[in-house]
């Protein structure tokens, strides 16, 4: 998937990145890859800022302590701050993302719903353009 799917300059947004083997894996294959990550689990994301830290790749993955739903609408709208660096909780060029991993095998599908209308009132300035 790292090697299919990510390329340089992309941004992937990683839902439930655990401790962050894929999230930390694909920012560490992928030198131009940015990661913004989250867990709901708060051990899950100490150790996955650990995880960030020994690979060294803690300028370009940025991890996040939500609920996914919560994790993945907070970044949508935050598209609307794209012009008020101030307002922004993620960093201007982690804002707009290309993919999306929720790896959590058993529960994904459930969460699916979360980006139903998700984009309607996103900035079209963000995500329409490319």
């Amino acid at each position: 998937m790292i090697e299919t799917f990510l390329m340089d300059g992309q941004v992937l947004c990683d839902m439930m990145c655990g401790i962050g083997p894929l999230a930390v894996k694909s920012a560490v294959k992928k030198k131009g890859l940015r990661v913004v990550c989250n867990d709901l689990n708060p051990e899950g994301i100490r150790y996955c800022k650990e995880n960030i830290k020994l690979n060294k790749v803690g300028d370009r993955v940025i991890p996040f302590n939500m609920d996914a739903r919560e994790f993945v609408k907070m970044h949508v709208d935050q598209s609307n701050y794209i012009d008020q660096p101030e307002k922004l909780k993620i960093k201007k060029e982690f804002v707009k993302f290309d993919h999306c991993y929720m790896n959590l095998p058993v529960d994904a599908v459930e969460f699916l719903d979360a980006f139903i209308g998700i984009f309607k009132n996103a900035n079209p300035k963000v995500w329409l353009k490319d």
